[in-house]
């Protein structure tokens, strides 16, 4: 799971997609969790989406984002989108 909200330059992002990329795994498919991918800045979605053309046959990444059109075009088309609807829960204040 990478945060793009503490992550988001290429400089810090790069390494850390670059070695889950990389690591040697026994399982089938890997996932990993970018949360708050708004913050991505467009050159790490240029690197983002460079090697998922590559190698995207093993690797799965799963966006969290508020905001969809903050991501490129292009990585957007190769995703599946799904809303997930909004719950908004206002307590109930009992008084004694």
């Amino acid at each position: 799971m990478i945060d793009a909200a503490h992550i988001s330059s290429v400089e810090s992002f790069t390494p850390a997609f670059e070695e889950w990329m990389t690591r040697k795994s026994s399982h089938r498919t890997r996932v990993l969790l970018v949360l708050h991918s708004e913050f991505l800045t467009f050159s790490c979605q240029q690197v983002l989406r460079r090697y998922l053309e590559q190698r995207s046959f093993k690797c799965r990444v799963w966006f969290h984002v508020e905001d969809p059109t903050q991501l490129q075009p292009a990585i957007l088309s190769r995703c599946i989108t799904k809303r997930i609807p909004t719950h908004i829960h206002t307590p109930s204040i009992r008084t004694l």
